[in-house]
């Protein structure tokens, strides 16, 4: 995971990831996963839809349908430029 995000909401990790959907549009940006949760705990939940930061804009949310993803991938290779640390996994 990579940098943890604390406020009003719970506490999170954020990750970097590439999402390709069905049709072949690929979003690159920022998920927030809960404490001790993995991106596969995220697929496999009940909610519908994953929110999306855009890594190229910080004001603007993609709300993904997980029905239409075909595949997730978490970037590490592009934390740097955005300000965040590679935290190793244990």
């Amino acid at each position: 995971m990579n940098q943890a995000v604390t406020g009003q909401r719970q506490e999170t990790n954020v990750i970097l990831v590439s999402v390709l959907m069905h049709d072949g549009t690929r979003y690159r940006g920022f998920i927030h996963l809960p404490l001790k949760s993995r991106l596969q705990d995220l697929l496999n939940d009940s909610r519908a839809f994953i929110p999306l930061e855009q890594a190229n804009n910080n004001d603007a949310v993609t709300i993904v349908s997980k029905r239409f993803i075909v595949s997730i991938e978490e970037l590490r290779e592009g934390l740097n430029e955005f300000g965040l640390k590679d935290i190793p996994l244990a």
